[in-house]
C-alpha cells in the first residue's frame, strides 16, 4: 500500500511539474516538443530587383517564412531576370521563384513541371528614354538599344503588342533589345551608354524622370494591367502544409504592403536605398496595387501563341495552381471582371 501511495503521489508530482513548465493555456507535452514541427525542410526562394518585388523582400526581412513554416531552412537568393530563374526551378536549384508572367509561361510550354502559385503585384511599366528625337516607340532605330529585365520578360511582351498595335511590327524590336537586371539598366541609362530606352518599374522609373528621362509608353497603353507572380514546382506544391505556409507568408506580405506599415516602409527605404518618404510615396504610385489576384495572363499567355513565342495554345489550368484559379471561380452568366481582365 505504501509502494501505490508512493507512485501516485510521484504521478501527481509529474502532473503538477509539467503543469508548471508549459503552463494552463500552453500547449501540452506534444506541442511543446514539436515546437518546430517544419524541421528538415529546406524552401530555396529567387526575387529580382524592384518595388514590384516586394512583397517577396517582405517575407525575406521580416522572417514571415520562418513564422508560417517553424523550423524550416529558408534559403533566399536574387536573380536578374525571370529567365533564369524558371531554369533554376526546372533543375532542381530552386522551388520557389518571382518573376513576370511570360517566363513562367514559356517555360510551361515548353513542359516545365511549374505552375503559377499567386499574384504578387500588379506594377505601373513605362518605357523611359531622354533624347529628344524619340517621342514614340516608331522613333527607335535598329542601333538603338532597350533595356529589359530579359528576353520574355513582361516588358518584352508588352513591347511587341505595342508595336504590332501601332505598326504592326510585332517581333521588329527584339534585335533591340539588350536583357540587363534593372539596376544595371539604370546605370547604363543615366551614364549615356548605346541604351537609350529602358523599359521599367518603380522605384526605377521615378529615379529616372528625376534624371530628365520621360515615358514614352506604358504597360496600360500597351496592353493593360500585367501581374508580377510567384511560380513553384510541382514538387513543392506537392507538400501541402509547407505550400500553405508560403501562400500564407505572401498574403501577410501583401497585406503589410497595402497598409503601408512602418515596419514595410523601413524595409523598402533600406533595400531600394530610398527615403522613408520616397517608400511611402512609390507604394502610393498610380498603377501600383499588390494582390494575390492575377491580372493579363490569359490575354498576355494568347497573344504569345499567336505570334509565336510560344508553341501551345495556353490553358489555365495547365499554368496556375488551383489555390490561384479559385480567386478567378468559375463564370455564371456574364463575364466577370476578373474574367475580362484576363482576357476570357
Amino acid at each position: 500500500m505504501k509502494n501505490v501511495i508512493i507512485i501516485v503521489l510521484g504521478l501527481v508530482c509529474v502532473i503538477l511539474l509539467g503543469t508548471i513548465m508549459f503552463g494552463k493555456n500552453s500547449a501540452n507535452l506534444e506541442t511543446a516538443v514539436n515546437d518546430k514541427p517544419f524541421s528538415g525542410v529546406t524552401v530555396r526562394l529567387a526575387k529580382q530587383y524592384g518595388m514590384q518585388y516586394a512583397a517577396g523582400y517582405i517575407v525575406e526581412k521580416m522572417n514571415l517564412l520562418e513564422k508560417y513554416l517553424p523550423g524550416a531552412k529558408i534559403e533566399w537568393s536574387s536573380f536578374g531576370g525571370g529567365a533564369a530563374i524558371t531554369e533554376a526551378l526546372i533543375s532542381g536549384h530552386l522551388d520557389v521563384g518571382f518573376m513576370g508572367m511570360p517566363p513562367a509561361v514559356i517555360a510551361i510550354d515548353k513542359g516545365a513541371d511549374l505552375k503559377i502559385a499567386s499574384g504578387v503585384c500588379v506594377p505601373p511599366f513605362d518605357l523611359m528614354v531622354k533624347e529628344e528625337r524619340l517621342q514614340s516607340i516608331a522613333d527607335f532605330k535598329p542601333q538603338d538599344k532597350i533595356a529589359i529585365p530579359g528576353i520574355g520578360s513582361t516588358q518584352h511582351i508588352l513591347l511587341s503588342i505595342a508595336a504590332k498595335e501601332k505598326l504592326n511590327k510585332a517581333r521588329d524590336f527584339d534585335a533591340n533589345m539588350v536583357a540587363m537586371a534593372n539596376p544595371d539598366a539604370y546605370s547604363s541609362l543615366v551614364s549615356g551608354t548605346e541604351i537609350v530606352g529602358h523599359f521599367t518599374t518603380m522605384p526605377f522609373l521615378e529615379l529616372e524622370a528625376r534624371q530628365g528621362f520621360r515615358s514614352i509608353l506604358t504597360g496600360k497603353e500597351a496592353y493593360g494591367d500585367a501581374s508580377i507572380v510567384c511560380v513553384t514546382t510541382s514538387k513543392f506544391h506537392s507538400n501541402p502544409a509547407v505550400y500553405a505556409g508560403l501562400i500564407g507568408a505572401l498574403y501577410e506580405a501583401m497585406d503589410l504592403l497595402n497598409k503601408q506599415d512602418p515596419k514595410v516602409l523601413e524595409i523598402i527605404a533600406e533595400v531600394e536605398k530610398i527615403s522613408i518618404e520616397d517608400a511611402k510615396a512609390f507604394l502610393d504610385w498610380p498603377g501600383t496595387n499588390y494582390t494575390a489576384n492575377i491580372y493579363g495572363l490569359m490575354g498576355i499567355a494568347n497573344y504569345m501563341h499567336e505570334v509565336g513565342y510560344i508553341k501551345n495554345k495556353p490553358e489555365l489550368e495547365k499554368l496556375v495552381w488551383e489555390n490561384a484559379r479559385a480567386l478567378i471561380g468559375k463564370r455564371t452568366g456574364g463575364i466577370s471582371p476578373v474574367e475580362e481582365i484576363l482576357g476570357k
